[in-house]
């Protein structure tokens, strides 16, 4: 704005140029570690069918409270087995509105493998026999969660729900978008790369994404000699060396070796013996 302004002759300084930025710090992520992900998971088993599938969707998914609340039905295409993510629901001035995602990359498919599918139709199973429980009191919505009449779930419920199942099995402290952080830590320390990582969380571009999970990238890139290593074996690219001295078969061999080595390297003129395969210690 200000340059704006100087740039019109509005004002004949910037302050701004004058301005000391303020160094950016990265809050650390609160995030669940793969050990801590299977408790979490062995205690949802014991949980209701409509509390296991909220939690366990937002944990696969990654998706944002305002998305799953705002989903219907209708969003899920069980044939090429994605759930469609484009509308968010919203607390404003205290009323609950929906609104289309605020980027376009928000708009996004999330992949569903059979486990959830199999989840959510159980799910619905369970939805529809509440329906003619409830009769006339049901508000017919496509909502796939909702409140206990029908009508859209509020947005700050998942979360609710989520506290009280910590609370209840004794579970480390995490909040309900911490789930989204631990979806997407377990996506890169099972080699997902961070762009499709960033897709699956609907981010705007690649950079947020390494910016926000930068903490679970960084431990990774301690596993990479392992990795490497363990490819490497796999590949037989490291293969047990014969002794020196089978190599040459005599001593004889090897100084004639060296020697024919020096004299086509020129190194006889400096005196030094380049010891390319570890054979002579005169370096």
């Amino acid at each position: 704005m200000f340059k704006q302004a100087k740039k019109w002759r509005f004002i004949d300084n910037n302050p701004n140029e004058e301005a000391t930025r303020p160094k950016l710090t990265r809050k650390k992520r609160n995030f669940y570690d793969n050990e801590q992900v299977i408790t979490f998971l062995e205690c949802l088993e014991k949980e209701t069918i409509k509390v296991s599938t909220i939690i366990t969707l937002a944990l696969y998914t990654g998706i944002r409270k305002g998305e799953l609340c705002a989903l219907r039905w209708s969003d899920i295409d069980y044939d090429k087995k994605t759930l469609f993510i484009d509308n968010s629901l919203k607390v404003v001035n205290g009323i609950v509105d929906e609104e289309k995602a605020k980027t376009e990359y928000s708009v996004r498919y999330v992949n569903l493998g059979d486990d959830i599918l199999s989840l959510l139709n159980d799910y619905r199973e369970w939805q529809n026999c509440y329906i003619i429980e409830m009769g006339e009191k049901w508000i017919g919505t496509d909502r796939i969660f909702t409140s206990i009449n029908g009508e859209h779930m509020h947005p700050d419920t998942p979360n609710k729900l989520l506290q009280k199942f910590l609370k209840k099995y004794d579970l480390p402290k995490i909040t309900f978008h911490e789930l989204r952080h631990t979806c997407a830590s377990i996506l890169n320390s099972h080699g997902i790369d961070p762009k499709t990582i960033s897709e699956q969380l609907g981010h705007a571009n690649i950079d947020i994404t390494l910016n926000i999970y930068t903490h679970s990238f960084d431990d990774e890139k301690k596993n990479v000699p392992k990795y490497l290593m363990n490819y490497m074996k796999n590949q037989q690219v490291f293969k047990a060396q014969k002794p020196m001295a089978q190599f040459f078969g005599t001593k004889r061999k090897k100084e004639r070796f060296l020697t024919l080595f020096k004299i086509s390297h020129g190194s006889e003129r400096g005196g030094r013996t380049l010891d390319l395969l570890g054979m002579n210690q005169s370096l």
